[in-house]
């Protein structure tokens, strides 16, 4: 799991960008409504597959956008999906130049086999994550939170058609094994008292119509489509809203 990431998928991070969107650019904010949420993730992305294994690999490995390049905006790291699934399975194969922080400076990503997070990690015990549950999280704290929000957003629009193949490869199945474990990790998480959590957001960005005007029943505010990374350090946050 990467160091500077298992920090984001238990809710740290502050942020996050790439494809097209950098940490500092303006931008107008991708977000639904109510009926929205209510609808569900099937909706959005459609079923996952029942075999979980096969439909992961070929996901990341086979289908369209499978070779699509990406640049993260916290790190700089250029990659593709088929070559972080590799990864998540034999961690020797990242190049060391991917486990540096955007300054070349400090190791910010380090990586170990699902195999070994399930049985040692306390919170994947706990939470009674599935290897492939303990997979997803591995690639979703890595670069590839790039292509799974991006498709969860639609946005970037340009992201969103080549990563999916104008919407072949919604990546259905990997990304609803990754909220099957967000959902278990969050019922044994235990939160300090007076936790304050910080989202950076990730530049000028102009809210929803929704955030400022009641719907018919006086409700304000908006839908994340995709996964909301927060952080308890105000100083990221300030980082990554570009202020």
């Amino acid at each position: 799991m990467d160091a500077q990431a298992a920090d984001r998928a238990a809710g740290g991070g502050g942020g996050g960008g790439g494809g097209g969107c950098g940490k500092f650019s303006t931008f107008k904010m991708s977000a639904g409504t109510v009926d929205g949420f209510h609808s569900g993730l099937v909706d959005r992305i459609g079923l996952p597959r029942p075999e979980v294994e096969k439909a992961m690999t070929e996901e990341h490995c086979a289908l369209a956008g499978h070779d699509e390049r990406f640049t993260t905006g916290n790190y700089g790291v250029t990659t593709w999906p088929s070559k972080e699934f590799a990864i998540t399975l034999d961690p020797s194969k990242c190049p060391d130049s991917d486990r540096l922080n955007m300054e070349k400076t400090k190791v910010v990503r380090e990586l170990r086999r699902a195999e070994e997070l399930k049985e040692t990690s306390e919170v994947a015990k706990e939470a009674g994550l599935s290897l492939h549950e303990v997979r997803a999280v591995i690639l979703y704290t890595g670069p590839m939170f790039v292509v799974y929000n991006a498709i969860l957003r639609r946005f970037p629009e340009t992201d969103y058609r080549r990563f999916t193949g104008n919407g072949v490869n919604l990546y259905a199945t990997t990304i609803s094994v990754l909220v099957s474990a967000v959902v278990k990790i969050a019922r044994v998480m235990r939160l300090p008292a007076g936790l304050q959590l910080f989202r950076g957001t990730g530049g000028a960005m102009e809210l929803p119509e929704s955030f400022l005007k009641p719907d018919a029943q006086g409700r304000e505010g908006y839908m994340e489509y995709g996964f909301l990374s927060t952080t308890a350090n105000r100083d990221i946050a300030i980082e990554y809203s570009g202020v």
